[in-house]
């Protein structure tokens, strides 16, 4: 009877530990992602951020309802620099990349926001990078 109390203990304490672990995991995820949803874009704005390293950038925070707005309209290398302005970094045929500020891991790396295009020509993907 002991070894199956301390088996049925350690079963439950174990399904719970695991449970508390996606729990803090998801709501850490939420949190970051909302992060960059809590404002629409403004082109003005973006392209007053240009090369700057200001760690609290407005652009962070738009980077969500842009992501949306470019991946609805595929749009070529050419009319993302028109909306966006010159990348901050990379700027290579099949790559732009913008600077978003510091908004996640605590803060802790700067964000970047990378445009891909394809074969064609028009946008492929977006990814949001901490560095």
């Amino acid at each position: 009877m002991g070894k199956r109390l301390f088996f049925l203990f350690f079963g439950f304490t174990l399904i719970t530990a695991v449970a508390a672990m996606l729990v803090i995991g998801s709501a850490k995820d939420s949190l970051q992602q909302s992060v960059f949803n809590k404002q629409r874009f403004d082109q003005k704005i973006w392209q007053s951020y240009h090369q700057t390293q200001d760690r609290d950038s407005p652009r962070g925070l738009m980077a969500n309802d842009l992501r949306q707005k470019l991946l609805a309209e595929r749009p070529t290398r050419e009319q993302v620099i028109e909306l966006l302005g010159p990348a901050d970094l990379a700027d290579e045929p099949d790559r732009l990349s913008y600077h978003l500020g510091m908004w996640s891991h605590n803060r802790g790396r700067i964000d970047t926001f990378d445009i891909f295009f394809g074969a064609d020509g028009r946008l492929a993907r977006i990814v949001f990078s901490a560095h």
